[in-house]
């Protein structure tokens, strides 16, 4: 999340009037306000275990265009640094981080 709403260079538009509660756990910022609505399963349209992630069936979602093409943007910019990155899961994007291996294209 963080990766996504952070500048990306010089200029550029960011999330981070969005997600702007960010703490650091032992894995890497999370945006608190998504944690807790994961861990009450608040989440609108998704539920997330530590294994899965299910769409909703008939989730009526709450989200406005313009807010949903701002971080479809944002998650595209960061495909287009590694396509992969946002396909790790938690532990092994931190062993890649520790190892300075986050930027690379495996």
């Amino acid at each position: 999340m963080f990766l996504t709403a952070a500048p990306k260079r010089e200029g550029a538009s960011d999330l981070l009037d969005v997600f702007n509660n960010f703490h650091a756990l032992p894995y890497g910022p999370v945006e608190s306000d998504i944690y807790n609505a994961i861990q009450d399963k608040r989440l609108p349209s998704y539920i997330v275990t530590e294994r899965s992630v299910v769409k909703k069936e008939n989730a009526i979602l709450p989200y406005k265009i313009e807010d949903y093409t701002r971080i479809k943007d944002a998650v595209d910019t960061l495909k287009e640094k590694n396509k992969y990155l946002i396909l790790l899961n938690a532990f092994l994007w931190w062993r890649l981080h520790i190892n300075g291996k986050v930027g690379d294209n495996p």
